[in-house]
Parts: structure tokens; C-alpha cells; sequence
């Protein structure tokens, strides 16, 4: 019973998935997310609506892996 930002930071807290780049999926993209995303260390995020071709591009790129 815990929420997206208590996983993340259980993740960053474990020495197995703390170098893992984390990618959130929000349907609120204010300040107040903004800064909890700060606070955690993250820097990406993907707001809602979104299509699934939009993710695997975004994923790609920040996983850098090159379009072949």
C-alpha cells in the first residue's frame, strides 16, 4: 500500500536499483510535482494523455539507444 513516489524512493534507497533512471508517468505535471521530483533526484517524466509509440521513443533516448 504504497504510492509511485515511496517506490521511488525505496529504489533510489537500495544500492541494487539506485543508478536504475527512473521515468515517471503523471496526470499532474504542476509545481508540486515538479518539486517532489527535485527532492527524489528525478528527471524525467512523461504527462498523461500519452500514446505508446511516445513512450518507446522517450525510452530509447534516454537509455540511448540509437534508431536502427
Amino acid at each position: 500500500d504504497i504510492n509511485g513516489w515511496e517506490v521511488c524512493q525505496r529504489l533510489q534507497q537500495d544500492f541494487r536499483t539506485a543508478d536504475l533512471p527512473l521515468v515517471i508517468l503523471t496526470a499532474e505535471a504542476s509545481g508540486k510535482v515538479t518539486a517532489q521530483m527535485k527532492e527524489l533526484g528525478l528527471k524525467h517524466y512523461v504527462p498523461k494523455p500519452y500514446h505508446p509509440i511516445d513512450i518507446v521513443g522517450f525510452l530509447k533516448k534516454i537509455l540511448n539507444i540509437s534508431k536502427t
